[in-house]
């Protein structure tokens, strides 16, 4: 009789730890849904890395257009340069607003790879320097176009409202840069015609 009432004892007790809590450190099953937080902060990261990354982009063309409006020997480049520097020094207060609103830290020095840029930029002169600064102008705005167009789908409605409203703009600056570039004599538009020239931006 006591055997039956331990061995009863002992499958009631298998069968409750059975059931309990996986041990701590055991991995999830792969196809459970992540907890809701842990999507938040997945998110999260996205809109940080463009903050991150546009913050980069955007002080890098203020010290390359500072550089621009001091060296260049074309008018149309200087012009270039001197547009970028108002336009980008007036996002990049908005920039570092929003970026503060969500613990981000934007930065304010350059990174290695526009650091080298504008090393290689320094040493250039006259027309040489003219048509490499434009076609960087066009190669760094391409890159922040793309960059603002996968952010203008954030789910962050206030993310998603900055990139939407500079996106005209960098568009813009593009349209600049490729008119300067083929002043300069650089690289041909991907369309193979020189792209129209823009309009005057307003003083």
């Amino acid at each position: 009789m006591r055997d039956t009432i331990r061995y009863t004892l002992a499958a009631a007790m298998a069968a409750l730890m059975a059931t309990a809590a996986p041990v701590r450190g055991q991995q999830p099953d792969a196809r459970t849904p992540l907890p809701m937080d842990t999507q938040k902060t997945l998110k999260f990261d996205a809109d940080k890395t463009f903050l991150m990354s546009a913050g980069q982009g955007g002080y890098a063309e203020v010290v390359l257009a500072n550089l621009g409006i001091k060296k260049a020997d074309s008018d149309e480049v200087r012009k270039l340069a001197q547009l970028l520097e108002k336009d980008h020094s007036a996002n990049n207060l908005e920039l570092t607003s929003l970026a503060a609103s969500k613990g981000v830290v934007v930065a304010t020095v350059l990174d290695a790879e526009h650091r080298q840029l504008h090393d290689r930029l320094e040493k250039l002169d006259g027309a040489a320097f003219d048509r490499a600064y434009a076609t960087a102008m066009v190669d760094g705005h391409k890159k922040m176009i793309a960059l603002f167009e996968q952010a203008s789908v954030s789910r962050d409605a206030q993310v998603k409202a900055f990139a939407e409203k500079t996106l005209p703009a960098l568009r813009g600056h593009l349209k600049h840069a490729q008119h300067a570039q083929s002043t300069t004599g650089g690289a041909a538009s991907t369309s193979g015609a020189a792209p129209a020239r823009p309009e005057t931006a307003p003083k």
